[in-house]
Protein backbone atom coordinates (compact mmCIF):
# COMPACT_ATOMS: atom_id res chain seq x y z
CA UNK A 1 0.00 0.00 0.00
CA UNK A 2 1.88 3.42 -1.29
CA UNK A 3 2.05 6.23 1.42
CA UNK A 4 2.04 9.71 -0.34
CA UNK A 5 3.88 12.33 1.81
CA UNK A 6 2.99 15.85 0.64
CA UNK A 7 5.30 18.63 2.09
CA UNK A 8 5.04 22.37 2.02
CA UNK A 9 1.68 22.88 1.32
CA UNK A 10 -0.22 26.13 2.23
CA UNK A 11 -1.78 27.33 5.43
CA UNK A 12 -4.68 29.31 3.49
CA UNK A 13 -7.13 28.64 1.79
CA UNK A 14 -5.95 24.84 1.15
CA UNK A 15 -6.16 24.17 5.07
CA UNK A 16 -9.99 24.33 4.60
CA UNK A 17 -9.60 21.67 2.19
CA UNK A 18 -7.45 18.85 3.53
CA UNK A 19 -9.80 15.89 3.19
CA UNK A 20 -10.87 16.38 -0.34
CA UNK A 21 -6.78 17.11 -1.13
CA UNK A 22 -6.29 13.90 0.46
CA UNK A 23 -9.05 12.49 -1.55
CA UNK A 24 -7.86 13.52 -4.76
CA UNK A 25 -4.33 12.32 -4.15
CA UNK A 26 -5.25 8.82 -3.30
CA UNK A 27 -7.65 9.03 -6.54
CA UNK A 28 -5.14 10.21 -8.95
CA UNK A 29 -2.64 7.01 -7.46
CA UNK A 30 -5.46 4.99 -8.45
CA UNK A 31 -5.85 6.35 -12.16
CA UNK A 32 -1.97 4.74 -13.13
CA UNK A 33 -3.90 1.51 -14.05
CA UNK A 34 -1.08 -0.41 -14.62
CA UNK A 35 -0.30 -0.02 -10.63
CA UNK A 36 -3.30 -1.52 -9.83
CA UNK A 37 -4.38 -0.21 -7.05
CA UNK A 38 -7.51 1.20 -5.82
CA UNK A 39 -7.74 4.43 -3.69
CA UNK A 40 -8.75 2.41 -0.47
CA UNK A 41 -4.98 1.24 -0.94
CA UNK A 42 -3.30 4.58 -0.42
CA UNK A 43 -2.95 6.10 2.08
CA UNK A 44 -1.78 10.18 2.75
CA UNK A 45 0.20 12.85 4.54
CA UNK A 46 -0.30 16.05 4.15
CA UNK A 47 2.35 18.68 5.64
CA UNK A 48 1.76 22.11 6.05
CA UNK A 49 4.93 25.06 5.47
CA UNK A 50 6.03 27.38 7.79
CA UNK A 51 7.41 30.06 5.48
CA UNK A 52 6.05 32.48 3.34
CA UNK A 53 6.67 30.89 0.37
CA UNK A 54 4.92 28.17 1.08
CA UNK A 55 2.56 26.32 -1.38
CA UNK A 56 4.71 27.88 -4.30
CA UNK A 57 7.16 24.40 -4.26
CA UNK A 58 5.22 21.63 -3.03
CA UNK A 59 7.37 18.25 -2.63
CA UNK A 60 6.16 14.59 -2.51
CA UNK A 61 7.39 11.30 -1.67
CA UNK A 62 6.22 8.02 -2.12
CA UNK A 63 6.89 5.18 0.02
CA UNK A 64 5.83 1.69 0.24
CA UNK A 65 5.27 0.98 -3.28
CA UNK A 66 6.34 -2.43 -3.99
CA UNK A 67 8.62 -3.45 -7.19
CA UNK A 68 6.62 -5.35 -9.41
CA UNK A 69 7.90 -6.19 -13.23
CA UNK A 70 4.90 -4.30 -14.70
CA UNK A 71 5.87 -1.20 -12.36
CA UNK A 72 8.64 0.60 -15.09
CA UNK A 73 10.18 3.40 -14.82
CA UNK A 74 7.72 5.39 -17.21
CA UNK A 75 4.90 3.73 -14.96
CA UNK A 76 6.28 5.32 -12.03
CA UNK A 77 6.66 8.49 -13.70
CA UNK A 78 3.10 8.71 -14.97
CA UNK A 79 2.46 8.16 -10.96
CA UNK A 80 4.77 11.10 -10.36
CA UNK A 81 2.94 13.23 -13.01
CA UNK A 82 -0.97 11.87 -12.22
CA UNK A 83 0.01 13.19 -8.72
CA UNK A 84 2.05 16.68 -9.48
CA UNK A 85 -0.63 17.62 -11.91
CA UNK A 86 -3.83 16.75 -9.16
CA UNK A 87 -1.49 18.83 -6.39
CA UNK A 88 -0.94 21.41 -9.46
CA UNK A 89 -4.59 22.19 -10.21
CA UNK A 90 -5.78 22.32 -6.05
CA UNK A 91 -3.01 24.80 -5.58
CA UNK A 92 -2.82 27.63 -8.13
CA UNK A 93 -0.37 29.16 -5.87
CA UNK A 94 2.04 26.48 -7.20
CA UNK A 95 4.95 27.37 -9.08
CA UNK A 96 6.07 23.40 -9.45
CA UNK A 97 6.21 20.18 -7.57
CA UNK A 98 8.91 17.79 -7.32
CA UNK A 99 8.06 14.07 -6.52
CA UNK A 100 10.70 11.39 -5.15
CA UNK A 101 9.26 7.90 -5.90
CA UNK A 102 11.10 5.18 -3.43
CA UNK A 103 10.16 1.70 -4.55
CA UNK A 104 10.71 -1.10 -1.92
CA UNK A 105 12.19 -3.95 -3.28
CA UNK A 106 11.46 -7.18 -1.66
CA UNK A 107 14.89 -9.29 -2.09
CA UNK A 108 16.92 -6.21 -0.83
CA UNK A 109 15.00 -3.74 1.48
CA UNK A 110 12.19 -5.59 3.15
CA UNK A 111 11.78 -7.81 6.49
CA UNK A 112 8.93 -8.57 8.20
CA UNK A 113 9.01 -9.86 11.95
CA UNK A 114 6.12 -11.17 13.67
CA UNK A 115 5.65 -12.22 17.68
CA UNK A 116 6.21 -15.61 18.08
CA UNK A 117 3.47 -17.00 20.13
CA UNK A 118 3.80 -18.82 23.37
CA UNK A 119 1.77 -21.96 24.30
CA UNK A 120 0.09 -21.53 27.65
CA UNK A 121 0.94 -24.33 30.02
Amino acid sequence: MPHVIVYELPKWPVCTQYERIKREIRAAVASVSELSLNSEHVTVTLVVGSGETSGELILVEIHKLYSREERTFEVRKKLAQAVSEKLLELNPECRKVECEIHPIDPEFNYWDFSKKETKKK
